[in-house]
């Protein structure tokens, strides 16, 4: 991985910042207005079908990859990039450019 190639954590936090759309690509989202109970009841159903055998073997017959992230990981990755010093988000900006 290219994580593995970076040598400083200001270098990995740029990657991080980088990478991040690639690694949650297409989450589902919630308002905030959302009650935390049904929140979970939806996290709860998401992760039992990624696990669910049937689902996960059609989704490999028709060549699709899963590789499936929990709200938490997913909130957490985010929180990542908002507590990310500034000059991450400076030095991702300039890469991009």
């Amino acid at each position: 991985m290219a994580q593995d190639f970076v040598k400083s954590a200001e270098d990995k936090n740029v990657l991080d910042l980088l990478l991040l759309p690639q690694q949650i690509a297409y989450p589902y989202l919630l308002p905030p207005s959302v009650p935390a109970d049904r929140a979970q009841a939806l996290r709860d159903a998401f992760k039992a079908t990624m696990e669910d055998k049937e689902f996960v073997d059609e989704a490999t017959k028709r060549g699709l990859e899963l590789s499936p992230l929990s709200g938490e990981e997913i909130n957490n990755l985010i929180q990542h990039v908002y507590d990310t010093a500034e000059r991450s988000h400076r030095e991702g900006r300039n890469v991009l450019e």
